[in-house]
């Protein structure tokens, strides 16, 4: 888990271990080049200008540094003219490597005048450094990269005197919200994950959540890369399950992780009393919301609705775990029906009807739709990459509404929050009456003058506090859902 993250250069031991780092910053930058020609990227997933400016600012940050360590560094880069930023970071890297070799003297008091704007230091559990990119605005599209700082050369015990950029601090005291995702075996989980995982962390709807781990993070972007500009998909998830741990940002403030499990596809079909089949029943009880993956393409009937239908995508199976998982005391406050490879519904131009079907996946719910004892659930088609030709190449589209299966999950949690506030609320209103018989106009009167009690005090402070709450919760609510596409997914309140 990540600590705090300093903004100051000198956390670093001296200038050697800051030319060493720039110089793996330098070579980081240069590896980042996804095309040769821009235009290869226009129709893509990823902004291609908005990444590039990300890594220039990125660039220019340590170029100073370099620069400003080490004068003869600015002539050496004009002497080779490099053609373009991935070139000169690749120039940078070498020659910064090679100052820092010849670094003789330990000089560390240059080091303090520096302050970082795009990139910050971050100390692992394990006590390692990491410089963690993508820390500004302008460069937020390198979020979750990080590469290692040199073991040789930190200073740890400057590192507690610095801020954090969390406002709730180490993310270890955020409250845990648990989802679970299933879907059989090819239905695409695995392309809706990094899918998700890449949209969201632009922080679309001032929602974003962050991979603490650096692996995490680089497995769920190659992931899309690999399919958008190598036509290489990932392969399915041969493990029992997948866990991932994400940092959940609303309106630029951390306020939860999110612990995410990705369950292979044929561990739906595991019988309980095998430890696998136990496993599950257990996660699926204590999670907060179970998101199904249903890949409609294999309906080979004309009656979406009919058995076979439902036995092709699996729902039937999905349909009894969720509603063992729904008995007896649980956590779940939400079921997503998500309908994958959506793009695949088209209207006579080719165009995917979005609005259709989603319109299909209710009707090939049916009955499994209903879960009385669930408050909140969701239907909603997404398309994880856009529509793909027969030779399995995506033609360009931006993914379709895969980043609200997680915004309506953790809306309703929100939700199911507010209503349990508001049952407080009511009872700590009837504590506040409770208190003296003369009625709340009296004692609000009688507050003015500094004439109540301590219990009177405490009864209003407590209602006082709910009613903050409540406000609070409404307007989070209200963010995530005013932008909802509510012509493309349909809600469902119990």
């Amino acid at each position: 888990m990540l600590d705090l993250i300093l903004t100051a250069l000198s956390a670093l031991a001296d200038v050697k271990t800051a030319l060493e780092l720039t110089s793996k910053v330098s070579r980081y930058i240069s590896r980042k080049k996804v095309a040769e020609d821009p235009d290869e990227l226009k129709h893509g997933f990823f902004s291609y200008s908005k990444r590039q400016q990300a890594l220039e600012a990125t660039y220019k940050e340590w170029e100073q540094i370099a620069i400003s360590l080490e004068p003869t560094i600015k002539d050496e880069l004009r002497k080779y003219s490099p053609k373009d930023l991935f070139e000169q970071a690749e120039l940078l890297a070498k020659l910064t490597k090679a100052h820092a070799e010849a670094e003789s003297a330990p000089r560390r008091r240059d080091l303090e005048p520096f302050k970082l704007h795009h990139t910050g230091f971050v100390k692992t559990a394990d006590g390692r450094l990491k410089l963690k990119f993508g820390l500004s605005d302008q460069t937020r599209y390198l979020s979750g990269d990080a590469v290692d700082v040199p073991a040789s050369g930190v200073v740890y015990n400057a590192f507690p005197k610095q801020g954090s950029h969390r406002p709730n601090g180490d993310d270890m005291t955020l409250p845990v919200f648990k989802v679970t995702m299933l879907g059989d075996s090819g239905c695409g989980k695995t392309v809706f994950m990094s899918s998700m995982y890449t949209r969201m962390k632009e922080g679309l709807h001032q929602i974003a959540i962050r991979a603490p781990s650096n692996d995490a993070d680089l497995e769920l972007g190659q992931h899309l890369e690999n399919i958008y500009f190598h036509d290489k998909w990932p392969p399915g998830n041969p493990a029992d399950l997948k866990s991932y741990e994400f940092e959940l940002i609303l309106q630029g403030e951390s306020i939860a992780r999110i612990d995410w499990v990705d369950y292979r596809g044929g561990a739906v079909y595991d019988k309980e009393d095998q430890p696998e089949g136990k496993a599950l029943n257990e996660r699926l009880k204590e999670s907060h919301s179970i998101i199904w993956m249903i890949d409609m393409s294999r309906v080979r009937q004309r009656t979406l609705d009919g058995t076979i239908a439902k036995l092709q995508t699996g729902i039937l199976r999905l349909h009894n775990l969720c509603l063992n998982a729904a008995a007896g005391t649980n956590h779940l406050r939400s079921v997503i029906f998500v309908r994958t490879k959506s793009d695949l519904v088209q209207n006579d131009q080719g165009q995917p009807e979005w609005s259709r079907a989603c319109a299909e996946l209710v009707t090939h719910l049916g009955p499994t739709l209903d879960f009385h004892n669930v408050p909140f659930c969701a239907a909603l088609p997404v398309s994880s990459v856009g529509r793909v030709n027969e030779e399995k190449k995506v033609v360009g589209d931006e993914p379709y509404n895969v980043e609200w299966p997680l915004i309506l999950s953790l809306a309703f949690m929100l939700e199911a929050d507010l209503e349990r506030l508001r049952h407080d609320a009511v009872g700590a209103g009837k504590n506040v009456l409770q208190v003296q018989p003369r009625g709340i106009t009296q004692l609000l009167r009688d507050i003015v003058r500094l004439g109540i009690s301590k219990e009177e005090q405490d009864a209003l402070r407590e209602y006082s506090s709910i009613s903050r709450e409540i406000i609070k919760k409404q307007g989070a609510i209200g963010n995530l859902l005013k932008e909802t596409p509510t012509n493309t997914i349909k809600l469902y309140r119990r």
